[in-house]
């Protein structure tokens, strides 16, 4: 197994370059189709910047035929999958990443002294044909 870290900047702007990082990441461990899991990355860390708190962190762990994925960030919000309307702009990321995954979750991280969530981890596995 191999696994590996980014701390994403708290800004949409770092969407695309950290995109293309895990693409890189990914082409180097033998991985050359990848568009699954880059749009469930895309989805859950424009998610964690829209919505939570940083620092956002993105893990990947290649295993056999197996990518495991994990963005954390510090906002107190669960994401809820939504059902919008046609012409809404947003609301379909979760039912993406239901779609271009194995499976996925959300983990609450510990609560401080005052019951509060610190945060959240929603993970997803997706399969790959070349994952070493």
């Amino acid at each position: 197994m191999t696994e590996r870290t980014w701390i994403v900047p708290a800004e949409l702007q770092a969407i695309p370059k950290t995109r293309a990082e895990v693409r890189k990441y990914l082409a180097d461990h033998g991985i050359s189709d990848a568009y699954d899991v880059l749009t469930v990355i895309c989805e859950l860390v424009t998610n964690a910047l829209l919505h939570g708190k940083p620092d956002i962190e993105l893990t990947l762990t290649l295993g056999e035929g197996c990518i495991r994925g994990a963005v954390v960030d510090h906002g107190p919000q669960m994401p809820q999958p939504r059902q919008p309307d046609a012409d809404d702009d947003g609301g379909r990321g979760l039912h993406i990443v239901h779609q271009y995954t194995r499976r996925w979750g959300v983990q609450p991280l510990s609560h401080g002294s005052q019951g509060e969530s610190q945060g959240k981890c929603v993970w997803f596995e997706c399969g790959v044909g070349a994952a070493s």
